[in-house]
């Protein structure tokens, strides 16, 4: 009897473990296939991730107070590592697609003066739906206004790497620091060549 109980609790324990902490062990997952649009009206797949580090969030453009702010932080970041390079980009995804065409992606990309390397991204609300939900994990987006403040970054190859908060100072620096050294390896291995 004794022994079925510890079967039980070991088996129950594996559950538990998987459902609340499955997310944080093991590898994190590799982003899969997808097809939206940029604010340029042109198709944006998972390929446009591969051989680039991306940071991605999601947004919507007549969002009118978090998503201008969030955008102004990782603006600072990406000015503060001189980014005139194709090793980096910023990709933020709208949770409001019935609105946020490709053309009024473009009025905010340029509004906010975010520069070449990101992109935003409009498409089927499914196809956000899920990333947003089961792939980044970062939430619902059935009301826009609710959607997450947190980002991911993406590896060249296409797998989450980590995840960081928008408006934490310390996960910004964090951000910078694994931004930076994104360029610094990246530029070693070429002068090795």
């Amino acid at each position: 009897m004794n022994a079925k109980r510890l079967l039980a609790s070991l088996f129950l324990g594996a559950v538990i473990t998987e459902l609340f902490l499955g997310e944080f062990c093991g590898a994190l997952p590799q982003v899969p296939p997808f097809h939206l649009i940029d604010q340029n009206n042109q198709p944006f797949t998972k390929t446009n991730l591969l051989g680039k580090t991306t940071v991605l969030s999601f947004f919507f453009a007549s969002c009118p107070s978090i998503c201008p702010l969030q955008h102004r932080r990782l603006l600072i970041v990406k000015k503060s590592i001189n980014i005139n390079t194709d090793l980096i980009q910023f990709v933020s995804i709208t949770v409001d697609p019935e609105r946020d065409s490709p053309s009024e992606l473009w009025k905010y990309a340029e509004k906010n003066g975010v520069g070449a390397n990101w992109f935003f991204l409009t498409g089927d609300k499914n196809t956000i739906t899920a990333l947003s939900e089961y792939v980044f994990k970062l939430g619902s987006i059935k009301e826009p206004a609710a959607h997450s403040t947190r980002a991911v970054i993406i590896d060249r190859a296409g797998e989450i790497e980590d995840f960081f908060q928008i408006m934490s100072d310390d996960d910004l620096k964090r951000l910078e620091k694994r931004l930076i050294s994104e360029v610094i390896n990246k530029n070693q291995i070429a002068s090795q060549k």
